[in-house]
């Protein structure tokens, strides 16, 4: 772990009528975005008692790779493309780890 890293998480709160689409390009976008170079960690969780919840816990090397991640194209389709699919806008927060478990 460096001090460069960077960690993101993100809030998605799928309709439920599109919960399954949501799921999967929530899917591709992790595949896509765990090849990329600087991703650490990328993974999707979904809440236990919310199935239309989601969120993407996120580390990268350091804010120059969160930021061509931010660039891609693909990433700028799907968030433009979510706001038909989700109950109220995605929540991105962004840290810097201070502990990690062993």
């Amino acid at each position: 772990m460096t001090d460069n890293q960077v960690t993101a998480v993100s809030r998605i709160h799928a309709l439920p009528e599109v919960q399954a689409e949501v799921e999967r390009a929530l899917l591709k976008l992790v595949q896509q975005a765990q090849a990329e170079a600087g991703c650490i960690e990328f993974d999707l969780h979904r809440a236990l008692d919310d199935s239309c919840q989601f969120w993407i816990s996120e580390c990268w090397a350091d804010q120059e790779a969160l930021d061509r991640h931010l660039a891609q194209p693909r990433l700028k389709a799907w968030l433009r493309e979510s706001k038909r699919l989700v109950a109220e806008p995605i929540q991105i927060t962004l840290g810097r780890r201070i502990s990690r478990s062993v």
